[in-house]
C-alpha cells in the first residue's frame, strides 16, 4: 500500500463514496457539488515538511492502481504537537482488514517522519467498526463528546480516542 497525492482521475471514485449509506449515517459531510469536491481535495497538502503550514493533510491509499482508502490529518496543534486522523475506507475494501493496516501504517508513518506527540481520533458512537479500527491499531477511548456533531441534523456523541508516540507498538 502506498499513500499517495490525490490524483484528479480518482476523483469521480471518492466523490462517489460521499453518497455510500454507511459513510451518510456516520459522517457529517458537508453539501458540495463534484466542482466543490474537487477543489477540496486539491487543497490537501500532502509534504510533511509542511506539517505546521495550517493547512490539513489528506491522502489516497492504493494498491494494484486502486484507491483503498482515503487518510489524512486536521487539528493540527504545533504547540501541543498534536493532530486528529481520519480515514475513509473504499465501500469496496470494508471488512477486509484493509481500515485497520491502513491506520496502522498512516500512525506509523506519522510517528516516524515528525514530532508529533499525540494522534486523536474522534469516531461517532455508533460507528463500531472504526471504533474497532483504532482500537486494534492500540488507540485509548479516553472519553465521549456528548452531543458533538450534527450528522444529518442528528446531534451525534462522539466517542474520542488518543494514541500517544509511546504507546505505538505497529503490532497491527
Amino acid at each position: 500500500m502506498d499513500f499517495v497525492k490525490i490524483q484528479k482521475n480518482m476523483l469521480r471514485d471518492l466523490y462517489s463514496w460521499r453518497s455510500d449509506p454507511f459513510a451518510i449515517k456516520y459522517n457529517p459531510f458537508a453539501e458540495c457539488d463534484f466542482d466543490k469536491f474537487s477543489e477540496i481535495m486539491n487543497g490537501f497538502f500532502t509534504d510533511l515538511n509542511d506539517l505546521y503550514s495550517g493547512s490539513d493533510f489528506k491522502w489516497a491509499v492504493v494498491e494494484d492502481d486502486q484507491v483503498l482508502a482515503l487518510i489524512g490529518l486536521s487539528q493540527i496543534n504545533k504547540m501541543m504537537k498534536t493532530a486528529e486522523i481520519g480515514y475513509q475506507v473504499s465501500p469496496s475494501q470494508r471488512n477486509k482488514g484493509i481500515g485497520t493496516k491502513v491506520v496502522n501504517d498512516f500512525v506509523k508513518m506519522i510517528f516516524t517522519k515528525t514530532d508529533l506527540r499525540k494522534i486523536i481520533a474522534t469516531i461517532a458512537d455508533g460507528n463500531i467498526p472504526s471504533c474497532k479500527i483504532v482500537e486494534k491499531v492500540g488507540f485509548t477511548q479516553e472519553g465521549l463528546l456528548r452531543k458533538h456533531f450534527l450528522i444529518n441534523g442528528v446531534e451525534t456523541d462522539e466517542r474520542v480516542y488518543g494514541m500517544l508516540r509511546g504507546d505505538f507498538t505497529d503490532g497491527a
